[in-house]
């Protein structure tokens, strides 16, 4: 009895400091938020699971506040105690391409791709965008081998600075956004507010840029350019992958509903045009 309530205690108050980290974070105080996910760290070192999300909030953390290397070492910690955990791939393929490692950043990014499965938290194109990111990095190598990539030295001092600006803002206390978030962490940006929401999809150049809250062809894991039978072998593997009872998740009857809706819509041609427009 005494240890179920101390595993109580614990969790409660893991909890409530995860709420008071996380807040710090999305008001710009970055280096309270880093403070805050370093005490988490200390609370329970045999939670792998916990801990992975927290490195890997952690090192967000340091990369508004321009320290790259602390970060890529907690994103890799991140991935070290949960090797399943995707998120983390993509967020050290982006600290990656921040310190110009082109090859290693790329391999982030196709492991992210590859085992990517999409969330209702997404926010709409968002695999679209992380594709385009990472022929951005694409583009960069084969600019390197054919001798264009003389500015490599240029680019770290780029982005050291763009970081040093960064932490400044950070150290100040200010919730003002800084270039890194706006580009790559739009999942941090209050999305969920109907004005940002609306902002972000005039400034998003995805494929998948259609006005709507929910991207179809990023929950079906598609191109918006796919065939008809392309949407059709999609939902037979995803619906397999989501039924709700093939799965046991908390969240598969929400993604179950929101592929079947995707499917609805994109099989029919012109239900899809209409969507299209």
């Amino acid at each position: 009895v005494n240890w179920a309530r101390m595993w109580h205690t614990l969790c409660k108050s893991k909890k409530a400091l995860k709420e008071k980290a996380d807040s710090l974070y999305k008001n710009g105080k970055y280096n309270e938020a880093a403070g805050e996910y370093t005490n988490l760290l200390q609370l329970d070192e045999e939670d792998n699971v916990g801990n992975s999300r927290l490195f890997c909030n952690r090192a967000a953390a340091y990369m508004a506040l321009g320290k790259y290397n602390e970060a890529l070492r907690d994103c890799s910690e991140a991935i070290k105690l949960c090797s399943g955990y995707n998120k983390a791939y993509l967020r050290r393929a982006r600290v990656l391409k921040f310190l110009s490692k082109w090859n290693a950043s790329s391999m982030d990014y196709e492991t992210y791709i590859s085992n990517y499965t999409y969330s209702y938290s997404d926010f709409p194109g968002h695999l679209s965008a992380v594709r385009e990111e990472l022929q951005e990095v694409y583009l960069t190598i084969n600019n390197i081998k054919n001798g264009v990539g003389s500015k490599k030295g240029s680019e770290k001092k780029s982005n050291k600075a763009r970081g040093k600006n960064s932490a400044n803002k950070s150290q100040k206390g200010g919730a003002k956004e800084d270039s890194w978030h706006s580009k790559y962490e739009p999942e941090y940006r209050s999305f969920h507010n109907s004005k940002h929401r609306s902002r972000n999809r005039k400034e998003q150049s995805s494929e998948c840029d259609y006005g709507h809250e929910k991207c179809f062809y990023d929950i079906l894991q598609i191109e918006s350019s796919a065939s008809r039978r392309d949407v059709i072998v999609a939902y037979r593997r995803l619906a397999l992958q989501f039924h709700p009872d093939k799965s046991s998740a908390p969240d598969t009857s929400e993604k179950f509903k929101q592929i079947t809706e995707a499917y609805d819509v994109l099989k029919d041609e012109e239900s899809r045009r209409k969507y299209d427009q």
